[in-house]
């Protein structure tokens, strides 16, 4: 069946890189998986790939491909189309340079030509540590480690043992008849399990699930309580060429004693918890804007001007430096970071890493947010005889 996607641009500029669109409606309008090719103004086969976010779940897997070419302007509330992808079958090009995955029993490891980064499944790590689940522990951006970014620049050793970036915790909020006013889970002591992986031409994708966890919950509908067996999960994907990294965030339940499908996942709201053991110096540039509470930046105002930039669809809670209750040396609590997100049933992160002066950093992670998170560039199913 031919069919198109048709291209939204919101921004008065010309644009171009990755889009992600539902599988879900191209697979119901009779879209084949086998031999899909994807053009773009008659161009070549476009880098395209299929990823299921979550086995068992169709709501969430995703057509991702990238544009060979921009895509005109449009209104930034998404009304009109900028231009349009055709969707066919046809003989399948290799197509090389797609970022890789590396999977081991203790983590699994994201590169592409910009950055390559170790994330630990398991609470323990080879330094003895047991609080390290779920987090990166190592970013190598342009193959130099920036977390510890002095010590890179003199190699491999001494690096501090404490460096990372992970999700510490997540809270949910109890029912109202509850004497506790949330629930919170600890991530860091509990090991993760990958639930589903990709690697492709655009992009290299793990979707991670906490330990499962017990939550008292009310349905809305009937007002029954019960009590949910919960898990918490991340998706994260490293794109071609990206010095960045994207992460979605969900949390879903079903009633604890109900057989394996025999109920309906419930979507849980919650807020999450960033934390960030990064070298930035005695007197760290943090940039945050309340009027914009959706990305912040933390940079080095000297070199080699090692900087982070986050950014979210579910606002940003201020930055606390040093992190409160940190419990390693206090000679390097000056290097630790926290911030909370917003409270969603769902949340896009941006996580951006580069070496520059903080206000040139400050300008990237306002764009990021913008061209990856506020306005992405948008594809939708339209017919081919009404297109």
């Amino acid at each position: 069946m031919a069919a198109k996607l048709a291209l939204h641009n919101p921004s008065d500029y010309p644009r171009g890189g990755f889009v992600s669109t539902p599988w879900k409606p191209l697979q119901e309008a009779g879209i084949g998986r086998d031999d899909l090719v994807l053009h773009y103004r008659q161009g070549s086969a476009l880098r395209a790939q299929i990823d299921d976010v979550e086995p068992g779940d169709p709501e969430r897997a995703v057509l991702v491909f990238e544009l060979d070419g921009d895509v005109g302007p449009g209104p930034d509330d998404y009304s009109q189309n900028s231009g349009y992808v055709t969707l066919g079958q046809g003989p399948q090009t290799q197509l090389e340079g797609g970022p890789s995955l590396e999977v081991a029993a203790e983590g699994f490891k994201l590169t592409n030509e910009r950055l390559s980064i170790w994330f630990n499944l398991a609470p323990e790590d080879a330094c003895g540590y047991k609080w390290r689940a779920g987090s990166a522990l190592s970013v190598q951006l342009d193959r130099g480690e920036i977390l510890d970014n002095f010590q890179a620049l003199g190699g491999w050793e001494g690096h501090d043992e404490e460096k990372r970036l992970q999700i510490d915790r997540i809270r949910l909020r109890r029912p109202a008849w509850d004497d506790e006013s949330h629930q919170d889970e600890i991530l860091i002591d509990k090991p993760y399990e990958i639930v589903s992986r990709s690697a492709g031409p655009v992009r290299a994708s793990v979707t991670l699930a906490s330990q499962p966890f017990d939550h008292p919950y009310r349905d809305p509908a009937s007002s029954q309580a019960r009590n949910l067996r919960c898990r918490f999960y991340r998706t994260i994907s490293l794109y071609r060429g990206a010095d960045y990294l994207e992460e979605n965030l969900y949390l879903k339940g079903v009633p604890a004693n109900a057989a394996p499908g025999a109920a309906a996942p419930v979507s849980l709201a919650f807020t999450a918890r960033y934390f960030l053991h990064m070298d930035l110096g005695l007197l760290p540039q943090i940039t945050q804007f309340t009027h914009i509470p959706d990305w912040l930046s933390l940079g080095c105002d000297f070199r080699p001007w090692q900087g982070y930039g986050f950014a979210t669809d579910v606002h940003a809670g201020l930055v606390a430096n040093p992190h409160p209750g940190f419990l390693g040396p206090p000679d390097k609590e000056d290097r630790t970071f926290s911030w909370e997100i917003g409270s969603s049933k769902a949340a896009k992160c941006v996580h951006l890493f580069c070496r520059c002066r903080p206000r040139h950093l400050a300008h990237e992670t306002g764009r990021a947010w913008y061209l990856h998170v506020f306005k992405p560039l948008r594809a939708v199913l339209v017919n081919e005889e009404t297109s």
